[in-house]
């Protein structure tokens, strides 16, 4: 059995909270305490300081019952920089690490295939994220079974066998040569950054300008509406076991479907068609919802069906179509800094408007709201007339770049 040492002070705001809990019959505090008698006298540690341990799974259920009250303010004392400072540094670590790993795979990716098989390549990498981010709540399993430091050991396990697997990995020979940069720091800087974006800039001219529109517009629909499905649910009162099934099973099969078949229709029939079909289904499976919200009955699991494996399979179908647009944009002689960059535009303003769907869910209600969250993708499927249409080959990703090989 794990203990954990906390400071005497913290342990008295611990029991005054149990005690604020146990006088309070709403709270039911004796179905969070175990069988630990308080309190618990203190021990001196290594250093010679008083400290109380108490078994882990009792610390936290102590820990469940402080509120945003006077005693979680008295707690936040022991919760000094000196205690959080670890824990920061190793968070800014994490984030600077996983994100300097995106960039590398679809670096990897982009380098590695030429523009008609982006589509394949976009499958592949999404069906890998998909199904690690499926294992990933193994890790709250295995903290429950054992604790926390086996949890994150396990995890970290994972991340190394994926590091192993690079080593068999080929390098592919397309951008060796600005990998292989020279002369000062500033003058790599240029060559690794600037020279990139302004390649870039070259390549399409002012048709940035529509590009860069399309790009943030194109999954707008999906990012402003996927974050209320949940709310929705709850307020059609549909039982939430049934809601996590058909995400779990159908819906989970139908994003995979969704992947295959974008990947095999982009190759078939061309990138910018897929693109095209991708809206239309996105209009249908967002005006879904709106059908949803209007007509069903907290009976009716076969509407919620049809909607979750609607709005999986178009997911699933536009996610790898638009990330082969995506790639098939970027020189693969500059495919890290490229592609970083222009897929930061779909990212940050997509996210950014998805902030405020609840407030918009709220002020006009939910089928008007699922109504403007398929129309969307009308002024995106204009700016996508007129690429398709006027733009050069290179905004419609068919710019002939040297030939991608791999050794």
């Amino acid at each position: 059995m794990r203990l954990a040492q906390i400071e005497v002070g913290e342990y008295q705001v611990l029991l005054d909270s149990l005690a604020t809990a146990e006088a309070d019959p709403d709270r039911s505090a004796g179905d969070v305490i175990g069988n630990v008698i308080h309190p618990v006298e203190a021990v001196l540690d290594e250093f010679g300081a008083q400290v109380v341990e108490l078994p882990e799974e009792e610390y936290r259920r102590l820990l469940s019952l402080v509120r945003e009250d006077e005693h979680f303010e008295a707690l936040s004392v022991f919760r000094t920089l000196a205690t959080l400072l670890p824990i920061a540094i190793a968070a800014l670590l994490l984030a600077y690490s996983g994100a300097t790993l995106d960039v590398a795979i679809d670096a990897w990716r982009i380098e590695s295939a030429s523009n008609d098989m982006q589509a394949t390549m976009a499958a592949a990498y999404s069906f890998g994220y998909r199904i690690a981010y499926m294992t990933s709540g193994l890790g709250l399993a295995i903290s429950e079974w054992s604790n926390w430091h086996v949890s994150f050991l396990v995890m970290a396990a994972a991340m190394a066998i994926s590091a192993g697997l690079v080593f068999f990995m080929k390098e592919p020979k397309a951008g060796v040569g600005r990998r292989a940069l020279e002369g000062s720091f500033g003058v790599k800087v240029v060559n690794a950054v600037w020279q990139p974006f302004k390649d870039f800039f070259a390549r399409l001219g002012w048709w940035i300008i529509p590009v860069v529109a399309l790009i943030s517009l194109y999954r707008i629909s999906d990012f402003t509406m996927g974050v209320m499905a949940s709310p929705l649910y709850s307020d059609l009162e549909f039982d939430r076991a049934v809601v996590g099934g058909i995400q779990a099973g159908p819906g989970l099969a139908a994003t995979m479907f969704g992947l295959f078949v974008g990947g095999v229709t982009a190759l078939r029939i061309g990138m910018m068609r897929a693109l095209v079909i991708g809206l239309v289904i996105t209009l249908v499976t967002n005006g879904a919802y709106a059908w949803l919200a209007a007509t069903a009955q907290p009976d009716e699991s076969w509407k919620l069906l049809i909607a979750i494996v609607g709005d999986n399979l178009a997911g699933g179908f536009v996610t790898t179509v638009f990330i082969a647009y995506l790639s098939s944009l970027v020189d693969p002689a500059s495919a890290a800094t490229q592609y970083a960059w222009v897929s930061s535009f779909y990212a940050l303003f997509a996210k950014f408007l998805s902030g405020f769907s609840g407030v918009l869910a709220d002020a006009v209600g939910w089928v008007a709201f699922f109504v403007i969250t398929a129309a969307w993708t009308i002024p995106a499927a204009i700016l996508l007339a007129v690429v398709i249409r006027f733009g050069p080959a290179a905004a419609r990703g068919e710019h002939k770049f040297a030939e991608r090989q791999t050794e």
